[in-house]
Order: structure tokens, then sequence, then C-alpha cells
């Protein structure tokens, strides 16, 4: 018996329900963004210095140490 019908159902099924997943993602991060940059603070600073981060792999960053007048 071929049940060729009921397969392709069930993927498509999967592929809309990832696919809606997605779009739900989609959405709540774009709010988060938009909700971040509405609550933002611009401000200015001035890099003082570099911290040298060296990885368990191997890799070298850096990360800025900022000072903020207040």
């Amino acid at each position: 018996m071929d049940d060729t019908g009921g397969t392709l159902l069930l993927v498509g099924v999967i592929f809309l329900a990832v696919g809606a997943i997605q779009l739900g993602l989609g959405i709540f991060f774009f709010a988060r963004t938009r909700w971040f940059l509405r609550t933002a603070v611009e401000t200015t600073g001035t890099i003082v210095d570099l911290v040298e981060s060296r990885s368990s792999e191997g890799g070298t960053s850096y990360k800025a140490v900022v000072e903020f007048q207040t």
C-alpha cells in the first residue's frame, strides 16, 4: 500500500510548524530590538585601555575599557 499522501501531509505540517516558529522568533527579536532602541540612552566615552583575552582554542581577542564622565 502506498502512503505517499500521508507522508507528504506530515512533511508539509512539519515545514509549516518550523516556519511558524521561525516567524514567531523573528517577530519577538524585532520587537525586542525596537524596544531597546526606544529606551537606549546615547552617551560618549573614552577608551582608556584594551584588555587581552585568550580563548581555550588559542585565539586572542581584546575588550575595550571605557571611561564615562558623569
